[in-house]
């Protein structure tokens, strides 16, 4: 668990409380390495990152302009795959433990309703990967919206490859490309 500064609002604390449950989650995941399977990490995995990441606002950020323009079933079957992606690729990165750990930096809330936990993985090598959680409050609770490693954000990746193929292939392919996704996260495993 993250130490809390002195004087942390509660607020504070929850958000961080929810980046370090997926930390300790993280892991313990990566400490059971080759004695579980992908399969097994991937169901460890999933109900703590549902929990602590807000998939639907996630899901819309991604698709961008594109969201609206899907019908309900459409944006309802985008929203499954996309979650089965993020699990996916928790459980393929997290697989093998080396001695790295987490180490929380600070929690500040940049606006009502919208917090940054700033922490730092590091490697059993002693590299340093800044990661940046922002969170947004949900029904009385935080959840993760964002990663952004050394800088960079995932979603805002996604979202320029994901407008590029529905621009240009539209919603099968984009689906077919994540289930591709999910496949080879699988067999990497």
């Amino acid at each position: 668990m993250a130490s809390i500064a002195p004087g942390a609002s509660a607020s504070t604390a929850a958000a961080t409380t929810i980046v370090s449950d997926l930390h300790e989650a993280l892991i313990e995941s990566m400490k059971a390495g080759s004695e579980i399977s992908y399969e097994e990490r991937y169901e460890q995995l999933q109900p703590v990152i549902e929990r602590t990441h807000h998939f639907p606002y996630i899901a819309r950020f991604v698709l961008g302009r594109y969201a609206s323009r899907l019908e309900r079933e459409e944006q309802q079957q985008f929203l499954e795959v996309f979650r089965r992606l993020s699990v996916a690729t928790y459980a393929s990165r997290f697989d093998n433990y080396n001695g790295e750990r987490f180490q929380h930096v600070s929690s500040r809330e940049v606006s009502p309703g919208r917090m940054v936990v700033r922490t730092v993985l590091v490697t059993s090598k002693g590299t340093r990967v800044q990661l940046d959680y922002l969170l947004l409050r949900r029904d009385d609770r935080w959840a993760i919206v964002n990663v952004l490693a050394d800088g960079v954000s995932d979603l805002a990746l996604r979202r320029s490859e994901y407008a590029w193929l529905l621009q240009n292939e539209g919603f099968m392919a984009l689906l077919e490309e994540l289930h591709r996704q999910i496949d080879d996260l699988a067999q990497r495993s």
